[in-house]
């Protein structure tokens, strides 16, 4: 079950899709991680395009490579949409972020679903399921929350 965090911000679409869009200011808020985008891609964010979450704690070094599989820019109606895929070796899943106008402001939706990419029993990825949503969960509220203070974007 993917980890959903729901925002409504008093600010205009397209001030809120910049601040979540802006990838290397996610690690700010993400313990022991920087996002690093791939040399092959410095253009600015768009379908197709490759970043990476580094999750460093000591020597441990874990990389998290996405792929933007949807960009869509807030359109006339104030809706924005991005999806990113988790296409490395040691974790599977996606995010799923859309913006939409509302009356005095924007909504940000964020949906998240991670998972290890090892074969586990049934039990076990049951239960490391529902710590994973959680801490995700916790996590990206945070990632969002972070991003749309007043005076971060």
């Amino acid at each position: 079950m993917p980890a959903v965090t729901r925002r409504r911000v008093a600010a205009d679409p397209d001030s809120v899709w910049a601040a979540v869009t802006d990838f290397a200011a996610h690690g700010r808020f993400v313990p022991f991680t920087e996002i690093l985008c791939e040399p092959a891609a410095p253009r600015s964010p768009h379908q197709g395009w490759r970043f990476i979450g580094r999750t460093r704690l000591g020597p441990l070094v874990v990389d998290d490579p996405m792929r933007l599989t949807r960009w869509k820019p807030p359109d006339e109606h104030g809706i924005g949409a991005f999806h990113a895929h988790k296409v490395g070796p040691v974790l599977t899943g996606w995010a799923a972020v859309e913006v939409r106008a509302v009356p005095g402001g924007a909504t940000v939706t964020w949906s998240e679903h991670i998972r290890l990419r090892v074969a586990l029993p049934r039990w076990l990825d049951l239960i490391l399921g529902r710590v994973v949503d959680r801490a995700s969960g916790w996590l990206f509220a945070r990632v969002v929350d972070g991003l749309l203070a007043p005076g971060d974007s």
